[in-house]
């Protein structure tokens, strides 16, 4: 129908519809995500292995990345036809959109280029939803609700956390006691190794994780949350609560400083005394800022350089940062400037970092990560300096944009809107955000296979966080509860309390890497998004650029989907397949539809796929020769897999293929110079092939780099086992 044609009281009507249903979408769509664990790849199971639960992989991350297209699509699509809205054009989600574009560049120089895609698919993403809530965000209402909600999340984290730490630890400690090789399997760890050791020590320890892949990201979210909470808190004195409007918020304080306490985050125990300072200090001076905003602005970024400049300074100096896991990420940065000389205007491909930094690792530093914890680090070592002054350029502008005066609306009209007699229609925006990020976190988590009783209990469970996260938010948002109403007055102190949240996050990621978490990262954006937009007056002129977004939105969606979606989900659905055959004993199958699901995940071209045919056709009774054949595909695939180099080590040593075994070790050692395991496994090989000296070589750098490692560091060799290793060298130094 013409746009003509239609009246234009019934256009903002249809509109208004469009953009409130986009930002309940947006929103929904962002706590889903903060309430389940993404994984990129799961372990291969073991054969006889029972699935009990499978995590959303990659099928179901780049779905609901191409699904934050929507919202933005139905925003856009309401400024092609009413004229009395018109879009907003912030640079920060500008830039940040141009650094997602070149992450997902990126996959033509990365070694894992399944891993650059999918991981590049959350960044475009995301700056779909920030453009998105940026424009729905136009009010005091909107702008509380996406406070309130995210209030929820946190009764949500605290809940799973108690119900993990008080009903379901002891079970599975007990059950680990029990079947320790099965569960250990179960993880795809080995028994004995350090991962091993790491992961009991943790469950022993009934540390909480939350839904993210690492306590410190679960600490990170609790710390930011909490300030916003704080903030609420002191936003409902100002608008004249009662004082039983406290008690939920002090909860939820209470239960804040519980999760950090069960993480032993040393960083996010101090974070949010720094962000409860840098809110009161904040307010007290907002209008002595305001009249020297440039100065304030150029001033903070002096001061954190100079904070920056110290401990470069520092660790430099002293080759440590005084505490013993900040020495550990003075390791990893160290390494990673080592690491991006050689790759510095490109560098190693997104979420690549991981397989270039073993060869980078210094001696003395024990551990094997896939992120440098520290986001600029990140940033310069895996999209080179072009990805780096897109991700500096993007995060100084956001801030630019946050803390720009005034420009939002001061005043709310009555609420006239609110009907008494439909009090369910006044909380409607809240129920439906909960509604929907129910729903979509229930399918993503549920998977063909699991026992029925177990899909009962888990959709119960879900259920009952999307009322706790529904009851939650409306307490934070509401302005009455006898006769509910969402508040819409004027909240400069929430505000203010969400810049400063936003900057402990930030804090957080100096030394950890929980930005890049999915779920978090969603809700940063979110979060930033929605600030910005306060800061924003409503565009002047005539409405322009609403079609060309639309356009660009399509081509993003559409480009997206059939570089990344469409191979990922194929992939990952013929994978899962396969892995159903081989924990079903039948490995001569499996194999098929490993080797089928790499082919159809094309020209990302997942390497891991045929790393899990070869295990099975090794346990199908193939042809050494034919397990070689896949494994040097998987190495075309991705030159830098070492688990894949070793193997094929393996396989030329039962094929005595004494010289090319020699070959392919020393690709390996150039890889991983600095791991005593490989060592010690390519001397026994080359042992094994009457190559003594060359063991003997081997058996001693094994041993040199154990003494460089820091005492008492659990990968270190014992006494017994280096006594061991000195035995064999004796007798290959003994023999002719």
């Amino acid at each position: 129908m013409a746009r003509s044609s239609i009246h234009p009281a019934k256009r903002r009507d249809n509109g208004a519809r469009m953009t409130g249903f986009a930002l309940v979408l947006a929103l929904g769509l962002v706590l889903a995500r903060c309430m389940m664990m993404e994984s990129m790849r799961d372990a291969q199971p073991m054969p006889g292995q029972e699935i009990v639960l499978r995590a959303p992989g990659a099928m179901v991350t780049t779905l609901l990345d191409l699904l934050s297209f929507v919202p933005a699509i139905l925003v856009a699509g309401r400024a092609l036809f009413d004229e009395r809205f018109r879009l907003r054009w912030p640079i920060s989600v500008g830039l940040l959109a141009l650094l997602a574009v070149w992450a997902m560049v990126s996959i033509t120089w990365s070694a894992d280029r399944f891993a650059a895609g999918v991981s590049a698919g959350k960044l475009l993403g995301g700056a779909a939803i920030a453009w998105a809530v940026l424009q729905c965000v136009r009010d005091w209402k909107s702008f509380r609700i996406v406070c309130a909600v995210v209030c929820g999340l946190l009764s949500v984290l605290l809940v799973h956390s108690l119900v993990y730490r008080f009903y379901e630890l002891p079970d599975t400690q007990k059950a680990f006691a029990e079947n320790r090789a099965q569960l250990l399997a179960q993880q795809g760890i080995e028994p004995g190794t350090f991962m091993a050791r790491q992961f009991e020590q943790k469950l022993t320890a009934g540390e909480l994780m939350g839904f993210y892949s690492s306590a410190n990201s679960l600490a990170a979210a609790a710390a930011m949350i909490s300030v916003i909470v704080a903030a609420s808190l002191w936003q409902r004195r100002r608008d004249g609560g009662t004082a039983g409007w406290y008690l939920p918020g002090i909860v939820l304080l209470i239960g804040a400083a519980w999760i950090i306490w069960g993480t032993q985050s040393n960083t996010a125990m101090v974070t949010p005394i720094f962000g409860l300072m840098l809110l009161a200090t904040g307010w007290r001076l907002r209008g002595w800022m305001a009249e020297r905003r440039r100065k304030v602005f150029s001033a903070g970024v002096a001061a954190f350089l100079l904070g920056w400049a110290a401990v470069i300074g520092h660790g430099l100096y002293h080759g440590n940062l005084i505490q013993r896991s900040l020495t550990f990420r003075w390791q990893y940065w160290t390494a990673s400037m080592h690491l991006l000389k050689d790759h510095l205007w490109l560098g190693t491909g997104w979420a690549n970092f991981g397989d270039y930094y073993l060869q980078y690792r210094l001696p003395t530093a024990p551990e094997e990560i896939s992120d440098p914890h520290n986001l600029f680090v990140r940033f310069a070592t895996e999209l080179g300096i072009i990805g780096f002054v897109m991700a500096v350029g993007w995060l100084l502008r956001l801030a630019w944009e946050m803390t720009r005066p005034g420009g939002g609306p001061r005043e709310e009209p009555a609420p006239q809107w609110v009907a008494p007699e439909e009090p369910l229609k006044a909380i409607a925006p809240i129920t439906h955000i909960a509604l929907i990020a129910t729903i979509i976190v229930t399918i993503a988590s549920m998977d063909s296979v699991q026992d029925p009783m177990h899909v009962l209990m888990e959709v119960m469970r879900r259920g009952l966080y999307g009322l706790l996260l529904l009851g939650t938010a409306v307490v934070f948002a509401a302005a009455d509860l006898q006769r509910p109403r969402l508040e819409r007055k004027t909240a400069d102190m929430l505000l203010v309390g969400v810049i400063c949240a936003l900057a402990v996050f930030l804090l957080h990621n100096f030394i950890d890497f929980s930005l890049f978490e999915t779920g978090l990262f969603y809700l940063f954006v979110t979060l930033a998004a929605a600030t910005v937009a306060m800061r924003m007056g409503e565009p002047e002129g005539e409405g322009r650029g609403a079609l060309a977004m639309v356009g660009l939105l399509l081509l993003l969606a559409v480009g997206f989907a059939v570089i990344v979606v469409a191979p990922a989900v194929q992939g990952d659905v013929t994978c899962h397949e396969g892995d159903l055959l081989y924990a079903d004993k039948r490995p001569a199958q499996a194999q098929q539809k490993y080797a089928a699901a790499f082919e159809r995940s094309a020209w990302l071209a997942n390497a891991q796929y045929l790393i899990r045919q070869s295990k099975a056709q090794i346990d199908a009774g193939d042809r050494p020769a034919n397990v070689l054949s896949t494994v040097d595909r998987a190495i075309q695939a991705n030159p830098r897999l070492i688990p894949a180099r070793m193997g094929r080590a393996s396989l030329l040593v039962s094929l005595h293929r004494t010289d090319d075994v020699v070959a392919e070790l020393q690709r390996v050692y150039a890889l991983n110079p600095n791991d005593v395991g490989i060592r010690l496994d390519a001397a026994a090989s080359l042992a094994m092939l009457g190559r003594n000296e060359l063991a003997r070589q081997q058996y001693q750098a094994a041993l040199d780099r154990n003494a460089g490692l820091p005492v008492g560091e659990p990968k270190r060799l014992s006494e017994a086992q280096v006594a061991e290793v000195a035995a064999r060298i004796a007798a290959l130094s003994a023999k002719p």
